[in-house]
Parts: C-alpha cells; structure tokens; sequence
C-alpha cells in the first residue's frame, strides 16, 4: 500500500515539475526566436576565393620532361611566388619570366589574358641571350577580380611548354601583404636595377626577392 502512495506521489511530482518548467521553455524559445528571426536579411556573400596556384615552371601534361628548349641552362620560370594572390595596381602589369634559352632555340613566344571578352593574344620578342625579359599585359585589367595570364614558348623542334598565372589587380595593396606577393614591386624592382646595374641597395633587393621564391640561382641573370 505504501509503495502505491509512494509512486502515486511520484507521478504528481512530476506533473507539477511539467507544469512549472514548461511556460519557462516557451518563453526561452520565444525571446530565442525574437533574437534571430527566420526572415532576417541574409548575410553578405563571402569574399573571392582564391584561384589555384600559380603555375610558375612547366611540366606535368604531355610533357612533363620538358622545361625549356635546352635544359642546360635551367628552366622556364615565372618570377613569382606560387600562391595567391599576387596583387597589382596597374592596369597593364608586367610580369618577369626567366628564359633560359635564347632566339636560336626558341621559334616563337606568346604571352596572352583570358578575360570576359576574350583572350588577348601577343606575341613576345625572344632576346639573342638567355635572361629575364619583362613581359607587358596587353590589356587593361578589371578590378577586384583574378584574371589569368599565360606564357607559351615553342622550340625550334616543335615541341612547346607553357606556364601560367593570375593577376588581381587592387587600387591600393593591402599594408599586411609581403612584398614578393606584387607584380608591382618585381616589376620596378627589375627596371631600376637594370637602369642601375651597379647599385649595392638594388642589388641586395633583387636577391632577397629572388630567395623569396627559391631563384636566387637567376642573381646575375640579364634583365631585358
């Protein structure tokens, strides 16, 4: 008899605790839902990812022994580092790319852009010697968006090679970036040290910026 009062009071205790909690619980559940309403404005879109890196040396595909017309002197390279972004305030970058071999063994260069309107295709003077050559973008940019580029050699004997990469051009760099990560600042760096040969200050610059990408091997290389 004393366990059936027992549980019958056990029953009731529970009903009362329901009966007690529950206008609690809607009343949490309200103020939750009035805190963050279902129809709400959506949040902003998040920002531009970034595009896959930066195909600075060929190989891989058809072809993947082939680095330049004559490997002895080094391999086709792009003088940037591989991730992005790698930003730009111009609107006709230049890009750097070591050519390791010369207009003996090269028949043709093509540098060109793919944007909405199409792909802008020119054609690339091969220097008579190896070296860094300065390669313009023949067209002007769009802002705020990743546009990329593409550097093609062709070889005397047909066989050819192409790397490749992005611009994202910006009208002012962000303050945190490195400075390896602009074409901007490879591009003047290469320019005033080829107007200033001999200047100590440039030089060391150069070396620094090449060692940020593992090419300081290409130290003394001519600039064209």
């Amino acid at each position: 008899m004393k366990s059936n009062q027992y549980f019958l009071g056990s029953i009731s205790l529970i009903f009362a605790l329901i009966n007690f909690l529950y206008p609690i619980s809607l009343a949490k559940n309200y103020r939750i839902k009035e805190a963050f309403p279902q129809n709400s404005a959506k949040l902003p879109p998040p920002p531009q990812t970034s595009p896959p890196r930066n195909k600075t040396k060929p190989g891989g595909g058809l072809d993947p022994e082939l680095t330049a017309c004559d490997s002895k002197n080094g391999t086709l390279t792009a003088l940037i580092p591989e991730e992005n972004a790698v930003f730009t305030t111009s609107e006709k970058p230049v890009v750097l790319i070591y050519l390791p071999d010369d207009n003996t063994s090269i028949s043709k260069g093509e540098f060109w852009v793919n944007t909405s309107q199409g792909k802008n295709i020119s054609n690339v003077t091969i220097p008579v010697k190896s070296g860094i050559i300065q390669v313009k973008t023949p067209i002007t940019l769009e802002l705020n968006e990743y546009t990329p580029w593409y550097f093609k050699i062709t070889c005397k004997n047909n066989r050819s090679m192409i790397i490749y990469g992005w611009f994202y051009r910006v009208t002012l760099i962000p303050e945190a970036e490195k400075p390896e990560s602009s074409y901007d600042v490879w591009a003047n760096t290469a320019q005033n040290l080829q107007n200033n040969p001999n200047n100590e200050m440039l030089k060391n610059r150069w070396f620094q910026l090449l060692k940020t990408i593992k090419a300081e091997d290409l130290v003394n290389q001519p600039i064209y």
